[in-house]
């Protein structure tokens, strides 16, 4: 079975930026709400100026800005930050619902007329800077001082105060990170549709985190856990096509085998689970 780019690459992009933000101690559940407010600037931004980079622009700012916004209401103002990330995730497709009614008379679909999206040799060139990216993140994390400095905040406060180091910085700087990843990824699906429908996201966001745990918060087996919920969402959609199967079943067919694997990885972590954990920080 063929690797589903257009599926990979999204949740890929997403699940980077959780890991980063989770690694810092303030895990980005906002990213559902990222990736829909992601996809909808790409395809109205690319819609009205047909320019890449300005969408490319205009996607990033989006994904910084709803992070800076959360990272002031939970390290400055200290608001719960799953009360915070749940009000942007209900927040977005409000608003863009409004916006896309605002400009072009529609609530739901706005088509883009020639697909965008680059390729070479004919694999997404998203897909690959997707990979240089999960490499890179590696590398930042675990062979960089600045990465040392991330898991260390996430892991102690304690310890980094006993150093005279804050952690409000960093910690911020990892939850922009995250939703500037989550938003492109956002981006990235909308771009290979063609097209901005409400609800685009699916999900996406929340499988993201999924993968985040599955991959054991590491960059690269990230890309194994990635492939397997990518694979599983293809699979449910090839078997949508025979009539005699429950649609029902099928439509939750990714989420049932990502609970699934989740039981089974977690239970084989057995005793060692927590103490792998700190280790692993």
């Amino acid at each position: 079975m063929n690797l589903p780019f257009d599926l990979f690459t999204p949740l890929l992009l997403a699940a980077l930026g959780a890991l980063f933000s989770e690694r810092a101690g303030l895990l980005n559940i906002a990213l559902e709400g990222q990736m829909l407010g992601g996809a909808f600037t790409a395809i109205l931004v690319q819609q009205l100026t047909g320019n890449l980079a300005l969408t490319v622009l205009a996607v990033t700012s989006f994904g910084a800005l709803s992070s800076l916004v959360l990272a002031w209401g939970t390290l400055k103002l200290k608001a719960d930050p799953f009360i915070a990330a749940l009000g942007l995730n209900l927040l977005v497709p409000a608003l863009t619902s409004w916006v896309s009614f605002l400009l072009f008379g529609n609530l739901g679909v706005i088509r883009l007329a020639t697909n965008v999206a680059p390729r070479w040799e004919g694999i997404p060139v998203t897909f690959l800077l997707a990979l240089a990216l999960a490499g890179l993140a590696h590398f930042v994390l675990f062979h960089t001082s600045w990465g040392l400095r991330l898991r260390s905040a996430g892991a102690s406060e304690h310890l980094m105060a006993s150093r005279s180091l804050g952690t409000r910085g960093i910690k911020t700087a990892a939850v922009v990170i995250s939703g500037v990843l989550g938003a492109v990824g956002g981006a990235v699906l909308a771009l290979n549709l063609g097209a901005w429908v409400q609800g685009v996201s699916a999900g996406k966001g929340w499988i993201a985190l999924v993968a985040l745990y599955l991959g054991l918060r590491k960059p690269l087996p990230l890309l194994l856990a990635v492939a397997l919920l990518a694979w599983t969402e293809q699979l449910s959609g090839a078997l949508q096509a025979i009539p005699e199967l429950p649609q029902g079943l099928l439509l939750g067919l990714p989420s049932l085998i990502t609970v699934v694997v989740f039981v089974i990885t977690s239970a084989a972590g057995g005793p060692h689970r927590k103490s792998a954990r700190v280790t692993s920080r």
